[in-house]
C-alpha cells in the first residue's frame, strides 16, 4: 500500500478505514474491541487499516495493556485529525470528490440501517430524522449556512462525553442545484 503519496482525503475516506474512524468517535477503544464493532472486516485488514491511520496521524496509541503476555494498545482518534481543511477540501478533483461522496453516503446508510433494523428505537425519543430542504440562497447566504453548520457541529464535539450520551451520526451535504432553476418573483405558477 502506498502511504507516503496519500492525501488526508485518501486516507480517511475509505470504506473500511471510514467505519474505523466512525468506531473511534469520542471513544478509546483495543484492536480487539474495533474488531467487534466491524466484524466484517477481516483482522489482517484492521491492522492494516489501522497501521495507516496511525502513520499519517489520525490515531494514536494512547495507552498500553498487558494481555496473555503482549501489550495490547488502546487506540483513539487524534483530536481534529479527520477534518479537511478548506485548501484540502478544495484541492480535491471532482472525480475524487464524486468518490468520496459515494462512500460518505454508504457510510450514513450503514448507521442509519443500522437504526432500523433495531426494535426498540423510537424516532421521537431518539431524535432521529432526515430530509432534504430546498432552499433559494445566494453565494453569501450558502457560505454562512455553511459556516453556521460546522460552528453548530463543533460546539457539539467540544461538549464532554458522559455515561448517558450515545454516538450520533449527522450528515450533512450542501451543494448548490446547478440545474434547477430558481423562480422568478413576477412570475405567475405554471397551471
Amino acid at each position: 500500500m502506498r502511504t507516503e503519496t496519500l492525501t488526508k482525503g485518501e486516507v480517511v475516506i475509505h470504506p473500511a478505514r471510514l467505519r474505523i474512524v466512525q468506531t473511534l468517535q469520542g471513544r478509546k477503544m483495543t484492536t480487539r474491541q474495533i474488531g467487534e464493532a466491524v466484524p466484517d472486516l477481516p483482522p489482517a485488514s484492521l491492522y492494516r487499516h489501522l497501521k495507516l491511520l496511525k502513520d499519517h496521524g489520525i490515531v494514536e496509541v494512547v495507552e498500553q495493556h498487558p494481555r496473555n503476555g503482549i501489550s495490547e494498545s488502546v487506540y483513539a482518534l487524534v483530536r481534529g485529525s479527520t477534518r479537511l481543511s478548506r485548501e484540502e477540501f478544495a484541492a480535491i478533483s471532482g472525480e475524487a470528490h464524486q468518490r468520496y461522496y459515494a462512500v460518505f453516503l454508504g457510510a450514513l446508510s450503514t448507521v442509519v440501517n443500522r437504526y432500523f433494523e433495531e426494535p426498540e428505537r423510537d424516532t421521537t425519543r431518539d431524535g432521529m430524522t432526515y430530509f432534504i430542504a430546498n432552499l433559494n440562497l445566494s453565494d453569501d447566504q450558502r457560505q454562512r449556512l455553511r459556516l453556521d453548520l460546522l460552528d453548530l457541529i463543533r460546539r457539539y464535539s467540544a461538549e464532554p462525553i458522559a455515561d448517558e450520551h450515545r454516538p450520533t451520526q449527522v450528515g450533512i451535504s450542501l451543494s448548490p442545484d446547478l440545474l434547477a432553476v430558481a423562480p422568478a418573483l413576477d412570475s405567475e405558477p405554471s397551471q
